[in-house]
């Protein structure tokens, strides 16, 4: 029956490529290697430029005040590309295309990726009215893909959003800082004392929730803090 059910899905799949192949979603051109990276066909993947660490060092965690996280790793400056990607992620229901840009994501910096093997990898959280609404933690996803070598490491539950907040795309620095503060609790001290966490989220602006991770999780206990993104509208920040 395995045998049968396996043939059946590539008949399926076949079927689906010659009649209806998939179409990339930004250029809309058809998609050679769907299995790379879903819906985004390989140039323009490979139109994505990559955001060097000192430019995140200087705009992002210099105008940290005060500052939490220890670091940031930022893939890729947000452009068109990312943002179609990305709100398929979060708003259609494809979180397996969350894994496999996380995986994409981890190649830009595999060095540092490595050294994160012994750290406590922890999605940015999402509050239960929210969470329910998508389904899942988009955050969650990207954060397998890029740690998909070490996937024990990742962990869902242990840092949760307590409290309700607005959406922080209109918001001024100082206003992201204030709606994010206390929103955000441990479930489980244990696992973070002592230990090297890494934190995984969509999109940084202005790291003000990542700081406030980072403020609870080092209140817990945690020795390092460390954020990774997929992106960030740099310029605008």
């Amino acid at each position: 029956m395995t045998f049968i059910s396996q043939s059946l899905t590539s008949v399926k799949h076949a079927f689906q490529d010659l009649f209806f192949p998939p179409i990339c979603r930004h250029c809309q051109k058809v998609v050679d290697s769907p299995e790379k990276l879903p819906l985004i066909c390989q140039p323009c993947l490979n139109s994505l430029s990559d955001l060097p660490n000192e430019v995140s060092e200087v705009e992002i965690l210099n105008r940290i005040q005060p500052r939490f996280i220890d670091d940031i790793w930022i893939a890729f400056r947000y452009d068109d590309v990312i943002r179609i990607m990305l709100h398929a992620i979060k708003y259609q229901q494809m979180p397996k295309l969350g894994f496999k840009a996380g995986a994409h994501i981890g190649r830009r910096f595999p060095q540092e990726i490595a050294k994160f093997r012994k750290s406590i990898v922890l999605p940015v959280p999402l509050h239960p009215i929210r969470r329910k609404e998508r389904e899942y933690n988009q955050s969650l996803w990207i954060a397998k893909g890029i740690f998909n070598e070490f996937p024990e490491n990742v962990l869902e539950n242990v840092l949760v959003r307590s409290r309700y907040t607005s959406t922080q795309t209109k918001l001024t620095r100082q206003k992201r800082q204030k709606n994010v503060r206390n929103a955000f609790e441990i479930s489980d001290h244990s696992v973070i004392a002592g230990k090297s966490i890494v934190l995984v989220d969509d999109v940084i602006t202005t790291g003000a929730t990542l700081n406030e991770c980072a403020r609870i999780l080092k209140k817990a206990g945690a020795e390092t803090v460390v954020g990774v993104a997929a992106a960030s509208p740099i310029n605008e920040v």
